[in-house]
């Protein structure tokens, strides 16, 4: 097998993504690609390396959102190489023995890069919560509410995964909060931190339900569908088409 594909941990889970990126290393797997969930490794020998991510501190509706050239030639003359980028978010190695010094002097320097990732979050969970009192105002409107009681499934799928994209949004806005103000009081990343596994599972597990629920009922519905033809005769209180 040349490639692999491993499930990521988030864009504000820094410490432990370049741990993972590490011990792939180690284990014979270099980063080549990254997704917004999942990353991509090439087979290589195992070295002993580091990586070090570095976000993007860009406007939301910016149309310029990559890291500028010049910058990039700076890390590479102190002994960083770009591996990898997606979205705000670029990654850099170096060999693990290398004299290759850190991006920042300090944790305060370090906390303006998340700005960007921060007003990600929150424009989103506030887009999203808008969205979601819009379904909810027009859900409970006279002529959808008919149409959802018809199609009872639709509404039961939308809102589970409306709560589940709520629920996550309001979580990365906390933890990439969280993560800018402990840098702004000077707490460094750790590097090296270990990312827990459980988390990791409940994050595929309530998004792979959330997707679940939601598709089931709506294939249900579809393959459940059958046309019959029409009556030719009124044998009840209606009358026919034709009778119209």
């Amino acid at each position: 097998m040349k490639y692999k594909y491993k499930l990521a941990y988030s864009d504000y889970e820094i410490g432990e993504n370049e741990r993972l990126f590490s011990d792939m290393a180690k284990k014979g797997w270099m980063l080549c690609k990254m997704g917004s969930r999942f990353c991509k490794f090439k087979r290589s020998e195992p070295q002993e390396l580091k990586y070090r991510i570095e976000l993007i501190n860009s406007e939301i509706f910016s149309s310029d959102r990559d890291m500028p050239p010049e910058q990039i030639s700076v890390y590479e003359d102190c002994g960083w190489q770009l591996a990898a980028s997606y979205g705000l978010t670029y990654v850099f190695v170096s060999q693990k023995d290398a004299d290759a010094p850190e991006f920042y002097t300090s944790p305060e320097q370090q906390a303006a890069t998340l700005r960007g990732l921060r007003r990600e979050y929150v424009m989103a969970l506030f887009m999203t919560a808008v969205a979601a009192a819009a379904m909810v105002f027009f859900m409970n409107s006279g002529s959808m509410t008919r149409a959802w009681l018809a199609l009872p499934e639709w509404p039961i799928g939308l809102s589970v995964c409306v709560t589940w994209g709520l629920f996550t949004l309001a979580y990365g806005a906390y933890r990439t909060i969280k993560l800018y103000n402990g840098l702004k009081k000077g707490i460094p990343i750790d590097h090296d931190a270990k990312g827990h596994p459980i988390a990791s599972y409940i994050r595929r597990i309530t998004f792979s339900t959330a997707l679940l629920i939601f598709m089931i009922p709506v294939c249900v519905s579809y393959l459940g569908r059958s046309e019959q033809p029409l009556p030719q005769q009124s044998d009840g209180t209606y009358i026919l088409l034709e009778d119209l």
